[in-house]
C-alpha cells in the first residue's frame, strides 16, 4: 500500500580479465537475493533486508529496513526524561531479475526520496557474497515517463538532431542498431554509449520508437527540433520525470497483481 517508483536495475562486469565467462546480469542479481540476509552496518545505523519471499520465478519481494537509535522525551508526571530506543523504518521493494525491473516504495521516514532509497539499495546489494565474488557495478536508473517529450516530437515541424544512450545490458535486441553499440560498449569496458545523429529532417517515427526504448531502460534521449508554433529551433530531452504509481493494497496480499502492474507499465512505455 502506498506510492512507488519504477527503476531499471542492471549489473555490469567491471574487471574483464578476471572472469572469461561472465554470467548474466539476472543470474548475479538473483543469486544475491537468494542469500539469507543482506546487511550493511555503519557507525550509527544498520541497513538490512527482512521478510524476503519469492513471488514469481526470479522475482523477490522484501523490506529494506534501517535500524537506528532514537531519543524521545517522555513525561513521568513529574519531569521529562530522555529515553533511547530502537527504531526500524522500512520500505517495500520488488525486484524482477529477469526483466531488470525494480519497484521501490516511498517513505519519508526511511529516506528523503525514492532516488536516495535506490542508492541505499545498491549499497546493500553490494554487501552480498555473490557481489563480492563477481565484483560488478550496479546501476539503478529511474524509468522515465516519455509522454511529454514524445508529444513535443510529434508536434514538431522538423527534427535536426537526436541522441540516445545505451548501456551494456539492454533489451533492444529487436533493433539492428543496438547490438553493435552494445558490443562496442563492452569492448571499450564502458558503462554507456551515446549515439548522436544530425540531419535536415530526421525520421520522426523511428526516433519516437528509440525514445520509448530509451525511457524504458532508464537511459536519456534528446533532440533539437522546430516546434509547429515557433520559428526557431529548441532543445529538449526525456528529463527526470520518472514513473511513479500508487498501489492500494499490501503487496503480500496481491503480489501477482503488483508484478503484473509493473510489467504492464514497462510494456506500455516500450510501446510493445
Amino acid at each position: 500500500m502506498g506510492n512507488y517508483g519504477l527503476f531499471r536495475i542492471e549489473v555490469f562486469q567491471m574487471q574483464m580479465d578476471i572472469l572469461d565467462r561472465w554470467p548474466s546480469s539476472s543470474f548475479v542479481l538473483s543469486e544475491s537475493l537468494k542469500e539469507e540476509s543482506l546487511v550493511r552496518t555503519l557507525k550509527t545505523r544498520q541497513y538490512f533486508s527482512a521478510q524476503k519471499i519469492l513471488i514469481d520465478e526470479n522475482t523477490y519481494h522484501f523490506q529494506m529496513a534501517r535500524k537506528r537509535t532514537v531519543t524521545t522525551s517522555n513525561y513521568d508526571g513529574t519531569v521529562f526524561r530522555d529515553e533511547e530506543h530502537l527504531d526500524f523504518p522500512h520500505i517495500d521493494i520488488v525486484i524482477d531479475c529477469d526483466n531488470s525491473l525494480c519497484a521501490i516504495a516511498k517513505n519519508g521516514d526511511f529516506s528523503k526520496s525514492i532516488d536516495n532509497s535506490a542508492k541505499l539499495l545498491k549499497k546493500l546489494l553490494l554487501t552480498t557474497n555473490t557481489m563480492r565474488h563477481y565484483k560488478p557495478s550496479i546501476v539503478i536508473s529511474p524509468i522515465i515517463n516519455p509522454e511529454k517529450f514524445i508529444s513535443q516530437l510529434q508536434d514538431s515541424q522538423i527534427i535536426t538532431k537526436f541522441y540516445f544512450d545505451v548501456k551494456r545490458p539492454n533489451i533492444f535486441e529487436d533493433n539492428d542498431i543496438i547490438p553493435a553499440m552494445k558490443q562496442y560498449t563492452e569492448y571499450a569496458n564502458g558503462h554507456k554509449t551515446r549515439s548522436s545523429t544530425t540531419g535536415l529532417n530526421l525520421n520522426k517515427e523511428r526516433l519516437i520508437d528509440l525514445v520509448n526504448k530509451s525511457a524504458s531502460e532508464g537511459n536519456d534521449a534528446g533532440a533539437t527540433f522546430k516546434p509547429s508554433n515557433k520559428k526557431g529551433l529548441i532543445r529538449s530531452s526525456l528529463g527526470k520525470n520518472f514513473i511513479q504509481f500508487q498501489w492500494p493494497e499490501s503487496i503480500a496480499e496481491n503480489s501477482a497483481g503488483f508484478l503484473k502492474k509493473i510489467r504492464k507499465l514497462l510494456s506500455d512505455i516500450r510501446d510493445d
